[in-house]
């Protein structure tokens, strides 16, 4: 609830429940290299940062990377971690959730079509079709292939809550399919990082003027001078 008060005295509009990650998954490449939260130093570790002398200079030197959210906090992040995630969430605290905030509600995390329909139900704004990347569970449902059939079950775009998709999104053209294949909008993560870490702002508006190159020229590549003009018709996602 404390959260939910911060952003309302904040004046936030909108609200995104996270339910795509109960807990972390087993990512086998990071226990191999022991990578923990919070990290240990090893020799390994030494060594590593002996072969980059800019990348450490540059963390001792400059303020450390940390979550806003969690800034009042004096525990560690995974103790942290653990309180925030909840893998005992159900439809009724989402219910709960709809009842105290007011504002634009959003699920992340939806796999299933029972699910969205549930959720429509209940009355939230947006859905997010995600499997976090892969990286939690790596043999979970793709969101694009999901897409057709969660928005022939939730109706045209306009009705019930607007259905968005995450993951391998790299590319206006990929934004072009989501889209036809029923997507009110799509959520980048890698593509925005990387002109952050390269550029700061001037990078992250440099990625959505590509974005919108590729978006533009697939459309004319389809012959469509509009977004609304798009329709399944138009994808194959096995091509």
């Amino acid at each position: 609830m404390k959260f939910i008060e911060e952003a309302k005295s904040a004046g936030f509009e909108g609200l995104m429940l996270t339910v795509d990650t109960a807990v972390g998954g087993v990512k086998w490449r990071d226990m191999r290299n022991g990578l923990t939260v919070p990290p240990k130093i090893s020799f390994k570790t030494f060594f590593d940062m002996a072969l980059k002398p800019k990348w450490w200079f540059n963390l001792l030197t400059t303020a450390p990377l940390e979550f806003a959210t969690f800034r009042n906090f004096d525990k560690p992040l995974s103790e942290i971690a653990a309180k925030v995630f909840d893998p005992a969430v159900t439809f009724e605290d989402v219910k709960w959730l709809r009842s105290v905030w007011q504002g634009k509600l959003i699920i992340k995390g939806i796999q299933t079509v029972s699910d969205a329909q549930e959720l429509a139900k209940i009355g939230v704004d947006a859905i997010v079709l995600s499997n976090h990347g892969g990286r939690q569970l790596d043999r979970s449902t793709v969101p694009l292939e999901l897409l057709p059939s969660v928005r022939q079950a939730i109706g045209a775009k306009g009705n019930g809550p607007q259905i968005y998709i995450d993951g391998a999104v790299m590319s206006g053209a990929d934004v072009v399919a989501a889209i036809a294949l029923g997507a009110d909008g799509v959520l980048i993560g890698r593509a925005y990082l990387y002109g952050a870490m390269s550029a700061g702002k001037a990078g992250v508006e440099k990625v959505v003027e590509i974005l919108r190159f590729e978006m533009e020229t697939a459309m004319k590549l389809m012959g469509v001078k509009d977004l609304s003009e798009l329709s399944p018709d138009f994808v194959n996602i096995r091509a």
